[in-house]
């Protein structure tokens, strides 16, 4: 009898760790986009080789923010998103950054 996907995610869980979403203090919520957009960013901001603390400080900086959905993020300028990033010193990739959480 083969394993299910359940136990094999709870095997995996059991013996390395946490999820990417829960190291990132994304509480996973069904039915919640913001969860899943607040997780997309994290993503982005983790891919360039930059400190990680750098980077969970621009994550924190973005929510801080109030940019939790696609619509906010779009509502903001890509001047507004340097800035945020700046603030959280995440300035060596700050504005190709910015850039891609506009799109």
């Amino acid at each position: 009898m083969e394993p299910t996907e359940e136990r094999i995610v709870e095997v995996l869980l059991r013996d390395y760790g946490r999820t990417f979403a829960e190291e990132l203090g994304v509480d996973l919520k069904p039915d919640d986009a913001s969860c899943l957009f607040r997780l997309l960013c994290r993503s982005l901001l983790f891919s360039v080789r930059i400190n990680h603390s750098i980077a969970l400080k621009a994550a924190e900086s973005i929510c801080a923010h109030g940019w939790t959905t696609p619509q906010k993020m779009a509502g903001v300028t890509w001047g507004q998103r340097v800035r945020a990033l700046d603030e959280a010193g995440y300035v060596r990739y700050d504005e190709r950054t910015a850039t891609r959480l506009g799109h």
